[in-house]
Formats: C-alpha cells, sequence, structure tokens
C-alpha cells in the first residue's frame, strides 16, 4: 500500500495574549543583572552544593553593570539537539568560542547571555568557556523572569539546533520583537525567514554548518542598527503563529475524512 502524503509537520501555536513584562525595554534590561541573580539564587536555595558554574556568572555579574550594547540570547535546553553545533572544534577552541570573539572584535561592548540547564556535560563544557570570556554569561539552570526578560530585552536570539520538530523559544523571541538566528531545519526553517524577520544558516555537515553560522552572525551584526534591522524587529513582531491555525491543519491533514 502506498503511503506518501500522509506524514504532515504542523506548527506548534503560540499564545499572543500573554503578555510581556509591563515595563519599558530600557528599564527591564537595566534590571538584567538582578534578574540574573535572582536566577542563581533562587538556584542555590534547592542546592546543597555551589558548582563552577554559578560561581562564574557571580563574578562575570559583579564585573559588568546589565548589558548595555548589543546582546545576543538564547534560551534553551542543554542537550545536543540543541547545542551540539556551538560544541564543535573551531580554530583551537569551540564554534561559541568563536561566537564571543567574534562579538568582542565587533564591539567591545557586546554581550551573550545563554540561560539553560540539562546535561551536565555540556553545562561544565559552557561554563569552562564563560572563564575564558568576559563576555559571556551562562547560567545554568531555568528561570522564568529571566527567560521573559531575555525574549524581551535582546537584540538577536540564537537557536542553532541541529534538528527541531517545531521549536517554541524562536517564536517567544519573534513575538518580542527579536530577530532570531537559527539553523534552517525543521520548525526553525518554517518560522524565520532569512532577510525577513531574522537570518538562516544551513550547511550539509557540522563544519559546514559551523561556517555558515559564524558567517550568518557576521551578516547579521552589519545590519545591526541599520534601517533593514528595524523592518526586520517589525516584521519579527507582527509574525504569528496562531493556535486556530494549528488547530485547522490538524483537522485538515490529519483527521479530515478526505485522508
Amino acid at each position: 500500500m502506498r503511503r506518501g502524503g500522509k506524514l504532515f509537520g504542523i506548527l506548534n501555536g503560540c499564545n499572543y495574549n500573554a503578555c510581556f513584562p509591563e515595563l519599558p525595554r530600557t528599564q527591564l534590561r537595566s534590571q538584567l543583572n538582578q534578574l540574573a541573580y535572582q536566577a542563581l539564587l533562587s538556584k542555590l536555595g534547592y542546592s546543597e552544593f555551589v558548582h563552577s558554574s554559578e560561581m562564574i556568572a557571580q563574578i562575570r555579574l559583579a564585573q559588568s553593570q546589565s548589558p548595555q550594547g548589543f546582546l545576543l540570547t538564547s534560551v534553551g535546553r542543554l542537550t545536543d539537539q540543541k547545542m551540539l553545533i556551538l560544541r564543535q572544534p573551531w580554530q583551537g577552541g569551540l564554534v561559541l568560542d568563536a561566537i564571543l570573539e567574534q562579538l568582542a572584535s565587533w564591539d567591545e561592548s557586546a554581550r551573550f547571555w545563554l540561560l539553560g540547564n540539562g546535561d551536565a556535560a555540556l553545562a561544565r563544557e559552557f561554563s569552562e568557556v564563560a572563564a575564558r570570556h568576559h563576555n559571556f554569561l551562562f547560567i545554568n539552570g531555568y528561570h522564568e523572569q529571566l527567560s521573559a526578560a531575555l525574549y524581551h530585552c535582546g537584540d538577536l536570539f540564537l537557536m542553532p539546533s541541529s534538528f527541531e520538530p517545531c521549536g517554541i523559544s524562536q517564536m517567544l523571541a519573534l513575538k518580542a520583537g527579536q530577530p532570531c538566528l537559527v539553523h534552517g531545519v525543521g520548525g526553525l526553517k518554517d518560522t524565520v525567514a532569512d532577510g525577513r524577520n531574522g537570518f538562516v544558516f544551513a550547511g550539509n555537515n557540522l563544519q559546514q554548518q559551523s561556517e555558515a553560522l559564524l558567517q550568518t552572525l557576521a551578516r547579521a551584526l552589519a545590519l545591526f542598527n541599520t534601517t533593514h534591522w528595524q523592518q526586520l524587529v517589525a516584521v519579527a513582531q507582527a509574525s504569528r503563529f496562531e493556535w486556530r491555525d494549528s488547530a485547522r491543519e490538524y483537522v485538515d491533514k490529519l483527521y479530515s475524512s478526505a485522508n
């Protein structure tokens, strides 16, 4: 029996009624350090030990005020599905090292804040990177208020998943008016359009994907604060992935008697 046309990919929806923080973006950004400290304290309150990631994060927060310049953000689980490309070897370090060097070379005030938890080995690896780079804040855990603030305050959201059936983080970033830099796979390719509401990279293997990620970041940085960038922000904020549309696809593609 032929089964062609029986496999469908249907995006999740995003709740556009839920409000992001009511504070103006500039005021909320000035509170990012405070929110990061709260995230660290909330984790330490349930932990018997202080881990190196918490110590490094506290040192980085003490070294500077809340980000004043360009802010690259990422919120997600620490798994190879989400982070494998960042862990790839690159010129004596990792792709993540190269991203941070690229940011520092472009603008000394640029920062990358990553909030995520999951695999302990990945957390140790990212903690080592945070110890090497003053412009990288890695918080190993999850904190709802800090997460919402990063979606709302970031300038560019990074989601380099190796595979992604749908993804919700990029939808939340777009909802807040933050363009996204994503790997062109699965739901990321279906929700982020290169040059319209973000930037998309691709490659046939990890080496090509790593190189494409760095090249695409350079392209994004070159556009920052231009008229084109403001258009990206406007289109990102206007992007809609409604649950009613997803529900209609379920009915039409999966449950319709015609299928």
